[in-house]
């Protein structure tokens, strides 16, 4: 229970009110009410009871904003970008950390991609927890997942957990959630990794490796390895190789679990921007390395190895400031070009600039003349 420092004592979400565990950094006027409303649909905090019954009345979402990619009766799960919905995951953000004593992403949500359970019934779908992901993270599947005091202990939190690795198999990986974990969120991945190791042994139908379980549950190996020994799920027989113990006890029934066919999901794909400039340089390199002959590669790009001076072009990279339009570059000749003209074309040159001098000598002497 908190003490009587600038926070808020208590938060109201919807119609449920609920004790505040840890602070959040919410604007200074809010942090020292002593009750805090929240709108259980765009999660707008709101000063006092009645500001909050106006904005239920002509609040228009019903549901998070993004996609919904599964749905199982009145369970619903919505996917939300951070970057195209920054108000709502910001207030996300701000609503977890009153739960999460390691919680420290407030504010920039861009990266992070936002899973959000909800229930529903017939007046909308109301928040029951979420989990987060960031979108360039190859390693993680998780960076943060919380459910609402009220709606613990119902099986959600593992079913958050058993989403974000089936999110995992889709993208054909295996994932681990980021450390460090906090006390609840470690137990409840213990209990998860023991479900899904031991579902897997007891189903194997014949001879199982380290990799084999990986592939399977899409749980990262020191994950396996550490809830193995924990569990003494793995000993060392006397020729010192490792084998699997299957526990014989039948696993818990009742359990909430997410049936794969119902989810609608594509993976985020993270897209490069290549710089055409780059690409060029690296034909040039790539030109020079694969040459066979030392003898005839050399630094420079010589006629030899381009078919047309429009091939000669494309590898060259473009001039700032340089317009479409702007006239193809000439290319200089070689030193033994030019030897070769100069030879061929030395005598006709001389022959034009004595003529040249003869008819300046002339005009001089008609000038004297008239004088």
């Amino acid at each position: 229970m908190p003490d009587s420092e600038n926070r808020s004592l208590k938060v109201q979400i919807g119609s449920v009110l609920m004790d505040v565990w840890y602070l959040a950094p919410y604007p200074e006027e809010y942090s020292q009410l002593e009750v805090l409303y929240l709108c259980e649909f765009c999660l707008k905090y709101i000063k006092s009871a009645y500001v909050a019954r106006r904005h239920k009345l002509k609040c228009p979402a019903k549901h998070p904003p993004g996609n919904e990619i599964y749905r199982d009766g009145a369970l619903s799960v919505f996917e939300v970008d951070g970057r195209k919905n920054k108000i709502y995951c910001q207030n996300l953000c701000l609503l977890a950390k009153m739960f999460l004593d390691h919680k420290t992403l407030y504010y920039d949500v861009e990266p992070f991609l936002f899973y959000i359970l909800t229930e529903t019934n017939e007046k909308g779908c109301h928040f029951v927890g979420y989990f987060s992901k960031e979108k360039s993270a190859f390693h993680y599947n998780l960076s943060c997942i919380m459910t609402l005091p009220h709606h613990q202990c119902k099986g959600y939190g593992q079913f958050l957990i058993d989403l974000s690795y089936l999110l995992s198999r889709k993208e054909k990986k295996c994932g681990s959630p980021e450390k460090p974990l906090s006390d609840l969120g470690l137990l409840s991945y213990r209990k998860y990794w023991k479900y899904a190791l031991t579902k897997a042994l007891q189903s194997a139908k014949g001879p199982l490796t380290l990799q084999d379980l990986s592939t399977t549950t899409a749980i990262s190996l020191p994950d396996i390895l550490s809830t193995l020994k924990l569990n003494h799920m793995l000993y060392s027989n006397s020729e010192g190789h490792y084998e699997f113990v299957i526990p014989m006890a039948p696993l818990p029934q009742g359990r909430l679990v997410v049936h794969p066919e119902l989810l609608t999901w594509t993976p985020y794909l993270v897209t490069i921007k290549k710089n055409p400039i780059v690409d060029q340089i690296h034909v040039g390199i790539l030109e020079k390395d694969t040459c066979n002959d030392p003898g005839s590669c050399s630094t420079e790009f010589s006629s030899s190895t381009l078919s047309s001076p429009s091939d000669r072009m494309m590898l060259l990279p473009p001039t700032p400031n340089a317009s479409p339009f702007s006239p193809k570059p000439s290319f200089s000749r070689s030193p033994s070009d030019r030897s070769e003209t100069s030879n061929q074309e030395g005598p006709e040159v001389e022959h034009q600039i004595t003529r040249k001098r003869r008819r300046r000598v002339d005009d001089t002497k008609d000038v004297e003349s008239t004088l």
